[in-house]
């Protein structure tokens, strides 16, 4: 994307293109919705403790990449180059997640910098073979100039992310059980944000590293 084109332009390009990755896989995504939110108000209902959080972690975590790689092979021009795994992903989940945990929680922009620089990392991990540090640093080298273009297509994921899991918090710190219809909406915010989360990330990688797709004359 140009960098002198203006902000709205730019994150228009990105929701864009996530909205074609997203219609490019309606079957998966739907797949994802369907496990993910039933998945974790099931657990949220019959197994609040340490072992069913864990468990709803590690399946969300495999879903998630199911999803980014069904849709990096359905949607982004190019398909899956290399053979780079869910080691990958987990090894860019892991190191990313950290690192922008803690930019959020110090002060909130760090963390959603943080997050920009590194959300089209998944692409070229999966995309492009590489491993989770060298896509890392990929995706933060490719990223720069246009961080607040991501920032503004990530931020409405990101309130809508927050405020699911925020609604799930306080009503566990309520004391009570959360009833199946909270815990379902809050499900559906998180897991649904998250979604449109992989899409915008994918959408980034697309613009910035598969040149011939259709929006990336714009995104140089």
């Amino acid at each position: 994307m140009e960098r002198d084109a203006s902000f709205g332009d730019r994150v228009g390009i990105i929701w864009s293109e996530a909205w074609r990755l997203l219609r490019a896989a309606p079957m998966e995504v739907a797949i994802y919705l369907l496990v993910t939110i039933i998945g974790s108000t099931l657990a949220d209902l019959f197994a609040p403790e340490a072992g069913g959080t864990l468990a709803v972690s590690i399946g969300s975590l495999a879903a998630a990449y199911a999803l980014t790689l069904r849709m990096l092979r359905k949607g982004v021009e190019g398909g899956q180059r290399g053979d780079s795994g869910f080691s990958t992903y987990f090894g860019i989940s892991f190191l990313s997640g950290i690192a922008i945990f803690l930019g959020l929680l110090l002060l909130i922009v760090p963390g959603l910098i943080l997050w920009a620089r590194w959300l089209p990392a998944y692409g070229y991990g999966l995309g492009e073979g590489r491993g989770a540090t060298e896509a890392l640093s990929d995706s933060w080298e490719a990223t720069s100039g246009h961080v607040g273009p991501i920032i503004g297509s990530i931020l409405l994921p990101f309130i809508i992310g927050t405020g699911g899991a925020l609604a799930v918090i306080f009503t566990v710190e309520g004391g009570g059980p959360p009833t199946w219809w909270s815990s379902l909406i809050a499900n559906t915010l998180i897991y649904s944000s998250q979604a449109v989360g992989i899409a915008i990330g994918l959408a980034v990688f697309s613009l910035l590293a598969r040149r011939d797709s259709g929006l990336a004359e714009v995104f140089e």
